[in-house]
């Protein structure tokens, strides 16, 4: 199946919102994080769900298991503080899996520290892309595309 992708955003804005907004740790990893690269932000045009709020059972199966071994990353994307981070590595006693689930629950629950941005697989999508490339943004994208 085809998929048109249209762009969300510049590069530049998203460079500007990442340099000036992320936690210094995030930007300490550049190279895991791919923060030098130019980011567009490219999903996929035709889909309202991209819209909606992501359930963690859909989270689950197509985000955790993709980027669980670099959950941390992923929440840092997210704009989640450091601090709640390290309570869930604690917590969850270092289990990749576990942690991103968790990771995942806090954030879909706004709980605190894990920031403002919107709930939406939008965000997710970006989010992944930051820290894991466009490959698999898409990919995800197009799994939740599939599964519809």
């Amino acid at each position: 199946m085809k998929v048109n992708y249209i762009c969300g955003m510049s590069s530049a804005i998203i460079q500007s919102r990442l340099y000036t907004s992320l936690p210094s740790r995030l930007s300490s990893k550049k190279s895991v994080c791919r923060m030098a690269l130019p980011l567009h932000v490219c999903l996929p045009s035709t889909d309202p769900i991209l819209c909606t709020k992501p359930t963690m059972l859909e989270l689950l199966d197509h985000v955790v298991w993709r980027v669980a071994a670099h959950w941390d990353h992923l929440g840092l994307a997210l704009r989640m503080e450091d601090y709640l981070l390290d309570i869930i590595k604690a917590n969850m006693r270092g289990e990749v899996v576990a942690c991103c689930t968790d990771m995942l629950k806090r954030w879909l629950r706004k709980e605190k520290a894990t920031g403002g941005e919107e709930r939406s697989w939008s965000t997710v999508l970006r989010a992944v892309q930051r820290c894991f490339g466009q490959e698999t943004a898409r990919s995800i994208a197009e799994s939740l595309q599939a599964a519809q």
